[in-house]
């Protein structure tokens, strides 16, 4: 018998990435099914699991072979487990580990994998769905060990598909053949620390040889939690600026923006965002208030800093000047987050609101455009939308928990409405569309 110890590793105050399928093919060296045979506690900070392995997918271990690996991090509070698990390792100093949420457990059958949802903190055992889209719906139906199968097959075939539409040299089909690898953009976010390994792949792939409007629509399908730089800020300023491209392009491109702190010391940039609040499309407007929020940044150089300050000024006067005249409600609740206290108007709305979508539930958040304002009565319509969570901030941040239950699937014109200073309000939030499996989407 060959016995492979793998590297411990030390919990740290950091997010913990976690991936789909075929994130984790791409990230792992071996994956293997395999049968816990031993559980060690060799210290408070140390779970120390033995395996040995039935099936070997991808690698040089052989069936038979044991491995050792280090789980203190992976919280399964108590749930007695199957003996059956799958492993993604990776060969670090000559050992293996589990790439980073890299392990299957197995409960009555039913497969579970892990996220992180607190940091500092371990991951927390969730369901496995369907593979990749219960990464951000969710699911309370875990699947099986031979639906898991077909599902990773179905990851490695993903894999595969992105290079083979990669390898393409016609700019259009090999656009359409990589947004065809991954889901269409809608639905909310999951929890955790998700990264899409294909999606950042095809858009640094795509932005290589000159196609960044192709990469945009990668990442409008892309649920990374943090996104980092995509090309240079010159190049996504001027995508963001062109009214002749679709608004969902601009919008992603705004959004690419955000992920690059760099535009706050080009003063091109800042300019061309400050431009972007009176754009025709609300939608525009929305996502370049939300880019162009003052940071406050600073710098230990007093050149820079000044600079800095200058630049928050700017952008604080032009974010109030278009706050009032501005009518969307979408881009009003942009506007009072990003100025927090957004100075007296005749005509403002009392309240201003915004629904987000996390799973297969919906968290309403609030804002006051006075810091007064007394609200009551609040509640989310039609009656057949399940209780969100609602977030109201004026001068405390108060938090209402939504309730149990699913919402039918269906088409709602979604919409918040409370009495504010003794006045009906009514807010738009847009149109929800549940799916038969209760899979949540929502157009603005």
């Amino acid at each position: 018998m060959v016995v492979l110890l793998a590297g411990a590793r030390v919990a740290a105050a950091r997010p913990m990435l976690h991936f789909d399928l075929a994130g984790l093919i791409k990230e792992s060296d071996e994956i293997v099914y395999a049968d816990r045979v031993k559980v060690e506690k060799p210290s408070t900070y140390s779970r120390l699991v033995h395996y040995r392995v039935t099936r070997v997918v991808r690698g040089k271990l052989a069936v038979g072979a044991e491995v050792v690996v280090e789980e203190f991090l992976y919280t399964r509070d108590g749930v007695a487990l199957d003996p059956q698990a799958v492993l993604f390792l990776a060969t670090r100093d000559g050992k293996y580990d589990l790439v980073s949420s890299g392990l299957r457990v197995v409960q009555g059958g039913k497969v579970y994998r892990f996220e992180q949802y607190n940091n500092p903190g371990g991951w927390t055992m969730v369901p496995q769905g369907d593979d990749p889209t219960d990464i951000w719906n969710g699911t309370e139906t875990p699947i099986d060990l031979a639906a898991f199968g077909r599902a990773l097959d179905a990851a490695q075939h993903r894999v595969d598909a992105l290079a083979a539409a990669l390898a393409q040299t016609d700019r259009d089909r090999r656009r359409a053949a990589v947004l065809a690898v991954f889901a269409p953009p809608g639905g909310g976010t999951g929890g955790g620390f998700y990264r899409d390994v294909l999606a950042q792949e095809a858009e640094q792939a795509l932005v290589s040889v000159g196609d960044l409007d192709g990469a945009l629509l990668v990442r409008e399908r892309d649920r990374t939690a943090f996104r980092t730089a995509l090309a240079p800020i010159a190049d996504v300023v001027a995508v963001a600026r062109d009214t002749a491209r679709p608004a969902n392009v601009r919008v992603e491109a705004l959004a690419a923006i955000d992920s690059d702190m760099a535009h706050l010391d080009n003063a091109d940039a800042v300019h061309a965002l400050i431009a972007l609040y009176g754009d025709r499309d609300p939608a525009v407007r929305a996502a370049a208030a939300a880019v162009s929020t003052p940071r406050g940044a600073s710098s230990s150089d007093p050149k820079l800093d000044a600079k800095f300050r200058a630049i928050d000024r700017e952008m604080r006067a032009a974010l109030a000047k278009r706050w009032a005249v501005e009518t969307d409600p979408n881009v009003q609740y942009a506007l009072v987050v990003a100025l927090e206290h957004p100075p007296a108007r005749a005509s403002a709305p009392a309240i201003v609101a915004h629904v987000d979508v996390y799973g297969r539930a919906l968290t309403i958040r609030v804002r006051c455009t006075h810091a007064h304002a007394r609200m009551t009565g609040a509640r989310v319509t039609p009656a057949a939308v399940a209780t969100p969570t609602i977030e109201y901030s004026c001068d405390k941040v108060e938090y209402t928990p939504g309730g149990s239950g699913a919402t039918p699937a269906g088409s709602y014109a979604l919409a918040f409405e409370a009495t504010v200073d003794g006045k009906p309000v009514k807010i738009p939030l847009g149109t929800l569309t549940v799916g038969a499996d209760g899979a949540v989407a929502l157009a603005r």
